[in-house]
């Protein structure tokens, strides 16, 4: 199969309502949930409990249950339908709770609170366990990135294998079969900070890492999403919002270009439903949050 035949055909759809970065995004019953998330007005940020539903058939957005209290730069795991929500930000906070979409309203579960607070972490789950990967103890502090890797089994949470160094935030990420993949992102350094180009594999039946090939440009705030047994890594932010899309293949160790976004965008997530890739809101530039919703259709 050749690079050219995962180029992905987009389409615009109906705009996200309020314009947001950081947000929730999830699979639910074949919608597009989408919820939280971030602006700015003015130099202050703002954080959202708004939340919606997009329907591909009709191309419609419907409001959804708002949020408890604000809140983005959620770990979220879809488990029996059901969409998780682990730690996260609000107003600037880091938060270490844990709630569940069920039955139409938002639910919190104390029994599930985290072991710390955590913001930008991600979140899979494997034969029925759930895991809870990295994140920032602090908000916008890169110092704060942490390495923890925690697992929700028999009613608590225990420690894997730590991340390897850096430590390191803001990566692509994705889960396939039982291998959790992570691409680049962000790392402190003495000086500021550095985008990363190195990639990681962890075997969540092993419980054990390994190196992969680093990536074609050290990159931040992208996205992941497997494909037939590939895995795309989409936009992001190099030393510009990137609207690159490169296919990596687990066998060879191998990347290549697969196409472009429509438009260069950061700090989101993208979600399968069926054969279509759906991203909706991120950052296209500076303080400013995209409103458009592609659809990507799988060729």
């Amino acid at each position: 199969m050749t690079s050219l035949a995962l180029h992905l055909a987009w389409n615009a759809r109906a705009p996200l309502p309020d314009p947001r970065a950081a947000l929730i995004l999830a699979a639910v019953d074949g919608r597009l949930l989408a919820a939280g998330g971030t602006w700015w007005n003015g130099n202050r940020k703002m954080w959202s409990r708004r939340a919606d539903f997009f329907d591909p058939a009709s191309n419609r957005w419907l409001p959804g249950p708002p949020l408890p209290a604000p809140r983005a730069d959620s770990a979220v795991a879809v488990i029996d339908g059901e969409v998780y929500l682990l730690g996260g930000s609000s107003d600037g906070e880091v938060l270490d709770d844990v709630l569940v979409l069920r039955n139409g309203s938002w639910e919190p579960r104390p029994e599930m609170r985290l072991p710390g607070k955590r913001g930008y972490a991600n979140a899979a789950v494997w034969n029925g366990k759930l895991y809870l990967f990295g994140g920032m103890e602090k908000a916008g502090d890169l110092q704060a990135i942490r390495d923890n890797v925690w697992i929700w089994e028999d009613g608590r949470w225990r420690q894997m294998a730590a991340i390897p160094p850096p430590a390191r935030g803001n990566y692509a990420f994705a889960v396939d079969g039982s291998t959790a993949y992570f691409f680049g992102g962000v790392t402190a350094t003495t000086d500021g900070f550095r985008n990363l180009g190195e990639a990681l594999a962890y075997d969540m039946e092993t419980n054990q890492w390994r190196t992969l090939p680093s990536v074609p440009e050290a990159n931040r705030a992208w996205g992941a999403v497997p494909v037939r047994g590939r895995i795309l890594l989409l936009g992001g932010y190099t030393n510009d919002f990137a609207a690159s899309i490169f296919r990596f293949d687990p066998k060879t160790g191998a990347y290549d270009f697969a196409g472009e976004l429509p438009q260069g965008l950061a700090d989101t997530r993208y979600v399968r439903i069926g054969e279509t890739i759906y991203v909706t809101g991120g950052e296209s530039g500076v303080k400013i949050r995209s409103g458009n919703t592609w659809e990507g259709v799988i060729p």
